[in-house]
Order: C-alpha cells, then sequence, then structure tokens
C-alpha cells in the first residue's frame, strides 16, 4: 500500500502542478491583455489630448476672429455716427438757408405789395 499512497500522492502533486501551471499560463494571458489594454489607454489618451489641443486653438481662432468682426462692427457703428452728425449739421444749415430765403421772399413780396 506504500506504493498506493505514493502513486496517489504522486498522482495528486501531478495534478497540482497542472492546475497551477494552467493558472501561471492564465495569468501571463491576463498580464498581456492588460500591458494591450494599457497601451491602448495611454494611445486614447494621446489622441483625447491632441483632440483637445486642436479643440482648445480651433476655439481660440473663432474666439479671435469674433472679437476682430465686433471691433470692425464697432468702429462702422462709430463711423455712421459721426456721418449722421455731419447730416444732421448739413440739414440744419440748409433749413437755415431756406429760412432765410422764405423771409427774403416774404419781405420781397411785402415789398411788392406796397408799391
Amino acid at each position: 500500500m506504500d506504493n498506493d499512497t505514493y502513486d496517489d500522492r504522486h498522482s495528486r502533486q501531478q495534478k497540482f502542478n497542472k492546475n497551477i501551471v494552467k493558472r501561471l499560463e492564465e495569468i501571463e494571458d491576463l498580464s498581456a491583455q492588460f500591458d494591450i489594454a494599457g497601451r491602448l489607454l495611454r494611445n486614447d489618451n494621446q489622441i483625447l489630448r491632441q483632440e483637445f489641443e486642436e479643440f482648445q486653438e480651433s476655439t481660440l481662432i473663432r474666439l479671435d476672429q469674433g472679437v476682430e468682426n465686433r471691433t470692425k462692427a464697432f468702429n462702422k457703428i462709430d463711423q455712421i455716427e459721426e456721418d449722421l452728425d455731419i447730416i444732421d449739421i448739413t440739414l440744419e444749415r440748409h433749413a437755415d438757408i431756406l429760412v432765410v430765403h422764405r423771409n427774403q421772399l416774404d419781405n420781397k413780396g411785402k415789398h411788392e405789395k406796397r408799391e
């Protein structure tokens, strides 16, 4: 029976060893998968960082363009206001000239009636 006991122990040890080897192989596979996943995450992070930087740059360009457009618009508004002031002054002068001419005509008409 000693031999049978030895064979049983040996058989159990062989099974145990096979299970250990199997588990080690599974761990190596998982380790490789984690390594691949880690590399993918690093690549994803680099891609995301690059996309964010591109987005940030395009946003700044759009904001700068918006500021430039607003500045141009405000400058045009200022120019239009200046032009309107000039037109108002010109209209006032024309109105004054018309009053003077009207008065002259009225005076001329009064003089002609008297004569």
